[in-house]
């Protein structure tokens, strides 16, 4: 059996950028409509026995869901951002 570990670098100026715009607009927004909250980098942990943890660069958990906080995220939350950067272009995707 072959096991391969796979280390990124660190993410660009770029994208640290975009990640604080959308988490100062996004957090600004839950805040005053007492949504939920938002959360930078943190591992989610959607199935432990398959080691299946992601860690997005912000997601969302509402009210209704603050259960899955504990240690780190136990579960699917809300919803989940990645920015991303090709060919110079700056976007960010979200997923529910």
């Amino acid at each position: 059996m072959r096991t391969r570990l796979r280390v990124a670098g660190s993410p660009s100026t770029r994208h640290r950028r975009a990640s604080g715009d959308l988490l100062v607009s996004l957090s600004t927004y839950v805040e005053q409509h007492r949504l939920g909250t938002v959360w930078l980098p943190i591992d989610v942990v959607l199935d432990e026995e398959k080691a299946l943890i992601v860690q997005p660069d912000l997601l969302f958990v509402s009210n209704e869901r603050k259960g899955i906080v504990k240690d780190w995220i136990r579960g699917a939350p809300d919803r989940r951002t990645r920015s991303r950067s090709l060919d110079g272009l700056t976007g960010v995707r979200a997923s529910a």
